[in-house]
């Protein structure tokens, strides 16, 4: 792997670690049991690397979703990660601060770069509410208890405050 790529895939896996640490205080007060591993991520620009993952169990050990390192090489972002339960799959992506922007040409003058979604004010972890309403939120506590339960059917009890 060239220094460029070792580069990108060590700050995707500093982010990813800070992410899980919030995650695991968002959960701190939940009877649901975070479990550390690696797991292989492999991409055409960087080849193959380990990359931490996290994994939710109940009280009664039964699996109940988990976060998964898609990885750093995405279009338009700087990562993603994958939460996945038994349910249904979300997206979370990394956004750098303003978020991706596109630049039209017209008869050869440019113009200036639009955002492609609204509301990306600082670096970070967003998921993408609406596509054609290019509507992002920035990930919370309140925002991740929510899908955890869509993903998972579990803790429909959360009440984020």
């Amino acid at each position: 792997m060239n220094v460029e790529a070792q580069q990108r895939v060590d700050e995707y896996i500093y982010r990813l670690r800070d992410l899980y640490v919030s995650v695991k205080t968002w959960l701190a007060h939940h009877p649901i049991r975070v479990s550390d591993k690696d797991t292989s991520v492999v991409e055409m620009m960087s080849g193959e690397y380990q990359a931490p993952a996290l994994e939710f169990y109940s009280a009664t050990g039964g699996k109940l979703a988990e976060l998964e390192p898609i990885g750093t090489w995405i279009i338009s972002a700087l990562g993603r990660v994958d939460l996945k339960g038994a349910n249904d799959v979300v997206n979370f992506l990394y956004f750098a601060e303003g978020g991706p922007s596109v630049t039209a040409t017209f008869d050869d003058e440019e113009k200036q770069p639009a955002p492609v979604f609204r509301g990306i004010e600082h670096a970070g972890w967003y998921w993408i509410e609406n596509v054609r309403l290019r509507r992002v939120r920035i990930l919370d506590a309140e925002l991740f208890l929510d899908l955890f339960s869509e993903v998972s059917d579990y803790g429909r009890q959360f009440v984020a405050r």
